[in-house]
């Protein structure tokens, strides 16, 4: 009803084969939405699509590219690929590699990525954050390949991040605070039907038959310091020259003495691996680490398990 939604300028291509048969049919062009035809290089949402069906393979493929930039207030990239061939299905809706983000103001940055097929990227390892506090070798929940490429399951991931890092300066001093905090999901859902169950159990699974896999992680950390220069009593030299004869003569003075001294710093972590509903069940880990001006410091990590774990069986 309005070119303000979205209006764009897409090229219809179709080439056929010497014998006269179709070889392709594609379309492709650029995109612009919230603005209007006139606004086009300055519309806070632009793009570009290319849709082939290649007749002689059986391939159909489209991609879609969109780039966002709200006045600089909210910036992100996307994509979209949807990929039919023989033996060969997805729809991915970003990737794990190259997950569709979202930025507001450059303070807080979303991620996220949607698919489903039979050629999907495995999950990424959690972020380095993760890693590091948990100081071992996390890891995302495994995927259920062969669900995924019946159709009878998808996999998405999000993540939120936040962080800054400023200083403050007066005459002879600045006060740096540092934080970063993080937070996301690597889950697949598979519908087992609605007679899943447990195995070695006559238990059902899931909400109609659709249970949640996956991983869940968090952390937080920050830190302050204090940085400068302080005047300290001390020895200064000038040189003193008497009949030719020249020497350092000491002489008390003050000089500026550079100091960082931490305020403290700490940082905490939490994975989770788990699956539900029916069953609920959680495994996990946790650690975090403090230390307030050198005095009170220490360090604490442990694993738990919650509710019971078991192996799904499809049954319809």
């Amino acid at each position: 009803p309005s070119e303000v939604t979205i209006n764009g300028d897409v090229v219809l291509e179709i080439a056929f084969t010497s014998s006269g048969g179709l070889s392709f049919v594609k379309l492709a062009g650029d995109v612009y939405c919230m603005s209007k035809t006139s606004e086009r290089p300055t519309a806070p949402v632009k793009g570009d699509i290319v849709m082939l069906y290649d007749n002689e393979n059986k391939v159909f493929d489209a991609n879609a590219n969109i780039k966002i930039n709200a006045y600089s207030v909210v910036t992100g990239l996307g994509t979209v690929k949807f990929h039919i061939e023989p033996g060969i299905w997805y729809l991915a809706v970003g990737k794990p590699s190259s997950r569709n983000t979202i930025s507001i103001l450059n303070l807080v940055s979303a991620t996220s990525y949607f698919m489903v097929g039979n050629e999907i990227e495995l999950a990424s390892a959690p972020p380095h954050e993760i890693q590091n506090i948990l100081n071992q070798g996390a890891s995302l929940a495994p995927r259920d390949n062969g669900a995924l490429s019946t159709g009878s399951g998808f996999c998405a991931g999000a993540a939120l991040n936040s962080n800054f890092d400023k200083q403050i300066g007066f005459n002879d001093f600045s006060i740096h605070a540092a934080y970063s905090f993080g937070l996301g999901f690597d889950m697949m859902m598979i519908n087992y039907g609605k007679n899943g169950y447990c195995s070695g159990t006559n238990d059902k699974i899931g909400m109609n038959g659709w249970l949640a896999e996956g991983s869940m992680y968090l952390w937080m950390s920050g830190s302050l310091d204090i940085r400068g220069n302080i005047p300290v009593p001390s020895i200064c030299y000038e040189q003193v020259c008497v009949l030719g004869v020249c020497g350092d003569v000491p002489y008390p003075c003050m000089a500026n003495k550079e100091f960082n001294q931490p305020i403290f710093t700490a940082a905490v972590a939490a994975m989770v691996k788990g699956k539900l509903p029916k069953p609920i069940y959680f495994s996990g880990d946790f650690a975090c680490y403090y230390d307030v001006m050198g005095i009170l410091k220490g360090n604490y990590s442990f694993h738990y398990d919650y509710g019971k774990n078991c192996t799904p069986v499809k049954s319809l």
